[in-house]
């Protein structure tokens, strides 16, 4: 019995590790990335109150902005980035392909 729990304890442990692919700081800087772009471009927001509306815990993700071409970039930990731009009143914002 000591075998078998030792042997799924392995392979738990094993499938966690080798299972994630590290796809939270990407998500989280495509979530920012996105929000922040439909906040200011689509609902015409403050760039203030699209900060505070898009935080998500822990803060990691941070956004820089193009007004001109209406882009939104966040980056996170400076590894993670993701890119939307605003397409048009109908589509509103959409992310970029990630490369």
């Amino acid at each position: 019995m000591k075998k078998l729990w030792l042997l799924f304890t392995f392979m738990l442990t094993l499938g966690c590790v080798e299972g994630y692919s590290h796809n939270d700081l990407r998500m989280l800087t495509a979530y920012r990335a996105k929000e922040v772009c439909s906040c200011l471009f689509v609902q015409l927001q403050s760039e203030t109150f699209c900060e505070a509306y898009t935080v998500a815990n822990p803060n990691l993700a941070t956004y820089s902005v193009n007004f001109d071409d209406k882009i939104v970039q966040a980056e996170a930990l400076m590894m993670w980035s993701n890119t939307a731009r605003y397409d048009s009143a109908h589509f509103g914002c959409v992310l970029d392909p990630i490369p």
